[in-house]
Protein backbone atom coordinates (compact mmCIF):
# COMPACT_ATOMS: atom_id res chain seq x y z
CA UNK A 1 0.00 0.00 0.00
CA UNK A 2 1.24 3.46 -0.85
CA UNK A 3 1.54 5.89 1.97
CA UNK A 4 -0.08 9.29 1.59
CA UNK A 5 2.12 12.17 2.61
CA UNK A 6 0.38 15.06 4.30
CA UNK A 7 1.84 18.44 3.55
CA UNK A 8 2.19 20.70 6.56
CA UNK A 9 -0.27 23.56 6.63
CA UNK A 10 1.35 26.96 6.66
CA UNK A 11 0.04 29.27 9.38
CA UNK A 12 -2.18 32.04 8.11
CA UNK A 13 -0.62 35.42 8.55
CA UNK A 14 -3.00 37.75 10.44
CA UNK A 15 -4.29 40.87 8.72
CA UNK A 16 -3.08 43.00 11.62
CA UNK A 17 0.25 42.12 13.16
CA UNK A 18 -0.44 42.46 16.89
CA UNK A 19 3.22 41.75 17.64
CA UNK A 20 4.06 45.09 16.06
CA UNK A 21 6.15 47.16 18.53
CA UNK A 22 3.38 49.72 19.08
CA UNK A 23 0.98 47.03 20.28
CA UNK A 24 3.64 45.69 22.63
CA UNK A 25 4.19 49.21 23.94
CA UNK A 26 0.45 49.65 24.57
CA UNK A 27 0.30 46.28 26.30
CA UNK A 28 3.13 47.30 28.62
CA UNK A 29 1.84 50.81 29.32
CA UNK A 30 -1.60 49.63 30.39
CA UNK A 31 0.03 47.54 33.14
CA UNK A 32 1.59 50.61 34.78
CA UNK A 33 0.02 53.23 37.05
CA UNK A 34 1.53 56.19 35.20
CA UNK A 35 -0.77 55.89 32.16
CA UNK A 36 -3.94 55.53 34.21
CA UNK A 37 -3.07 58.30 36.67
CA UNK A 38 -2.21 60.62 33.79
CA UNK A 39 -5.55 59.90 32.14
CA UNK A 40 -7.45 60.44 35.39
CA UNK A 41 -5.72 63.75 36.10
CA UNK A 42 -6.28 64.96 32.54
CA UNK A 43 -10.00 64.13 32.76
CA UNK A 44 -10.34 65.94 36.09
CA UNK A 45 -8.27 68.81 34.73
CA UNK A 46 -10.63 69.14 31.77
CA UNK A 47 -13.62 69.35 34.11
CA UNK A 48 -11.93 71.95 36.32
CA UNK A 49 -10.74 73.93 33.30
CA UNK A 50 -14.29 74.10 31.95
CA UNK A 51 -15.47 75.50 35.28
CA UNK A 52 -12.63 77.95 35.92
CA UNK A 53 -12.13 79.21 32.38
CA UNK A 54 -15.37 78.89 30.45
CA UNK A 55 -17.77 79.31 33.34
CA UNK A 56 -16.07 81.71 35.72
CA UNK A 57 -13.65 83.60 33.47
CA UNK A 58 -15.65 83.86 30.24
CA UNK A 59 -19.06 83.79 31.90
CA UNK A 60 -20.36 80.92 29.73
CA UNK A 61 -22.97 79.13 31.78
CA UNK A 62 -23.04 75.33 31.29
CA UNK A 63 -25.98 73.87 29.41
CA UNK A 64 -27.42 70.41 30.00
CA UNK A 65 -25.20 68.81 27.36
CA UNK A 66 -22.15 70.55 28.83
CA UNK A 67 -23.05 68.98 32.18
CA UNK A 68 -23.35 65.55 30.56
CA UNK A 69 -19.91 66.05 29.01
CA UNK A 70 -18.51 66.89 32.45
CA UNK A 71 -20.13 63.74 33.82
CA UNK A 72 -18.45 61.74 31.05
CA UNK A 73 -15.08 63.23 31.99
CA UNK A 74 -15.77 62.35 35.64
CA UNK A 75 -16.57 58.78 34.61
CA UNK A 76 -13.25 58.56 32.76
CA UNK A 77 -11.43 59.82 35.86
CA UNK A 78 -13.18 57.31 38.14
CA UNK A 79 -12.38 54.45 35.78
CA UNK A 80 -8.75 55.48 35.40
CA UNK A 81 -8.29 55.88 39.18
CA UNK A 82 -9.82 52.44 39.73
CA UNK A 83 -7.50 50.86 37.16
CA UNK A 84 -4.50 52.64 38.74
CA UNK A 85 -5.07 50.88 42.09
CA UNK A 86 -3.49 47.69 40.77
CA UNK A 87 -3.27 47.74 36.96
CA UNK A 88 -1.49 44.37 36.82
CA UNK A 89 -4.74 42.71 37.92
CA UNK A 90 -7.63 42.44 35.50
CA UNK A 91 -10.22 42.89 38.26
CA UNK A 92 -9.00 46.50 38.55
CA UNK A 93 -7.80 47.21 35.03
CA UNK A 94 -10.72 45.85 32.99
CA UNK A 95 -13.58 47.61 34.85
CA UNK A 96 -11.56 50.83 34.86
CA UNK A 97 -10.90 50.46 31.15
CA UNK A 98 -14.59 49.88 30.40
CA UNK A 99 -15.65 52.84 32.57
CA UNK A 100 -13.20 55.06 30.73
CA UNK A 101 -14.54 53.81 27.40
CA UNK A 102 -18.10 54.54 28.54
CA UNK A 103 -17.12 58.01 29.73
CA UNK A 104 -15.41 58.88 26.47
CA UNK A 105 -18.45 57.63 24.54
CA UNK A 106 -20.71 59.88 26.65
CA UNK A 107 -18.51 62.86 25.81
CA UNK A 108 -18.56 61.99 22.08
CA UNK A 109 -22.35 61.61 21.99
CA UNK A 110 -23.15 64.87 23.75
CA UNK A 111 -20.39 66.82 22.02
CA UNK A 112 -21.98 65.76 18.73
CA UNK A 113 -25.44 66.72 20.00
CA UNK A 114 -24.04 70.07 21.12
CA UNK A 115 -22.46 70.66 17.72
CA UNK A 116 -25.81 69.98 16.04
CA UNK A 117 -27.50 72.52 18.32
CA UNK A 118 -24.70 75.03 17.70
CA UNK A 119 -25.20 74.67 13.95
CA UNK A 120 -28.94 75.18 14.33
CA UNK A 121 -28.46 78.26 16.51
CA UNK A 122 -26.08 79.79 13.93
CA UNK A 123 -27.60 78.77 10.61
CA UNK A 124 -31.19 77.63 11.24
CA UNK A 125 -32.47 79.60 14.23
CA UNK A 126 -36.04 78.61 13.40
CA UNK A 127 -35.10 74.95 14.01
CA UNK A 128 -33.29 75.66 17.29
CA UNK A 129 -34.74 74.14 20.47
CA UNK A 130 -33.22 74.29 23.98
CA UNK A 131 -31.65 71.07 25.24
CA UNK A 132 -33.33 71.10 28.65
CA UNK A 133 -32.53 72.29 32.14
CA UNK A 134 -32.58 69.21 34.38
CA UNK A 135 -30.37 66.09 34.30
CA UNK A 136 -32.40 63.05 33.40
CA UNK A 137 -30.60 60.39 35.45
CA UNK A 138 -30.77 60.13 39.22
CA UNK A 139 -26.97 60.25 39.43
CA UNK A 140 -26.94 63.48 37.43
CA UNK A 141 -29.50 65.06 39.75
CA UNK A 142 -27.47 63.94 42.78
CA UNK A 143 -24.31 65.51 41.34
CA UNK A 144 -26.27 68.70 40.59
CA UNK A 145 -27.38 68.89 44.23
CA UNK A 146 -23.94 68.13 45.66
CA UNK A 147 -21.86 70.31 43.31
CA UNK A 148 -24.25 72.74 41.60
CA UNK A 149 -21.41 74.92 40.36
CA UNK A 150 -20.02 71.99 38.38
CA UNK A 151 -22.97 69.79 37.43
CA UNK A 152 -26.08 71.98 37.48
CA UNK A 153 -27.30 73.22 34.06
CA UNK A 154 -27.46 77.01 34.07
CA UNK A 155 -27.50 78.05 30.40
CA UNK A 156 -28.89 77.25 26.98
CA UNK A 157 -27.19 75.09 24.38
CA UNK A 158 -25.61 76.93 21.48
CA UNK A 159 -24.77 80.22 23.19
CA UNK A 160 -21.04 79.37 23.20
CA UNK A 161 -20.88 78.70 19.46
CA UNK A 162 -18.84 81.88 18.88
CA UNK A 163 -15.94 80.60 21.03
CA UNK A 164 -13.21 78.97 18.99
CA UNK A 165 -9.75 77.51 19.27
CA UNK A 166 -8.19 77.89 15.86
CA UNK A 167 -10.87 76.66 13.47
CA UNK A 168 -12.63 74.50 16.08
CA UNK A 169 -15.46 75.55 18.34
CA UNK A 170 -15.86 73.96 21.77
CA UNK A 171 -18.04 71.04 20.66
CA UNK A 172 -15.83 70.23 17.65
CA UNK A 173 -12.68 70.30 19.76
CA UNK A 174 -14.23 67.94 22.31
CA UNK A 175 -15.54 65.67 19.57
CA UNK A 176 -12.19 65.30 17.80
CA UNK A 177 -10.22 64.93 21.05
CA UNK A 178 -12.43 62.25 22.57
CA UNK A 179 -12.76 60.27 19.36
CA UNK A 180 -8.97 59.95 19.56
CA UNK A 181 -9.22 59.01 23.26
CA UNK A 182 -11.90 56.42 22.47
CA UNK A 183 -9.80 54.91 19.66
CA UNK A 184 -6.75 54.73 21.94
CA UNK A 185 -8.81 52.95 24.61
CA UNK A 186 -10.16 50.49 22.03
CA UNK A 187 -6.63 49.74 20.81
CA UNK A 188 -5.49 49.23 24.41
CA UNK A 189 -8.40 46.90 25.13
CA UNK A 190 -7.73 44.95 21.94
CA UNK A 191 -4.05 44.58 22.79
CA UNK A 192 -5.01 43.37 26.26
CA UNK A 193 -7.49 40.80 24.93
CA UNK A 194 -4.90 39.51 22.47
CA UNK A 195 -2.25 39.23 25.17
CA UNK A 196 -4.73 37.45 27.43
CA UNK A 197 -5.45 34.91 24.68
CA UNK A 198 -1.72 34.16 24.48
CA UNK A 199 -1.09 33.82 28.23
CA UNK A 200 -4.21 31.73 28.94
CA UNK A 201 -4.60 33.22 32.41
CA UNK A 202 -7.89 33.50 34.24
CA UNK A 203 -9.35 36.99 34.74
CA UNK A 204 -8.38 37.24 38.41
CA UNK A 205 -4.77 36.23 37.89
CA UNK A 206 -2.02 38.81 37.59
CA UNK A 207 -1.09 39.58 34.03
CA UNK A 208 2.12 38.25 32.57
CA UNK A 209 4.94 40.72 32.49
Amino acid sequence: MSQTTVKPVKPVKPIVDLNFPYFSLVARLRLGRALWLTGALLALGLEMFSVLYFQQSLGLRPCLYCVYIRQGALLIAIGAFWAAILPQWVIFRLPGHLLSLAGSLVVIIYAFELEVLNARALHWPQAYAPCGARPGLALGRWLARKWPGHFSPQGDCGVDSNWSFGSFNMAELLLVSFILVFCALVVGLGAGIYQRSLTGQWPFEASAR
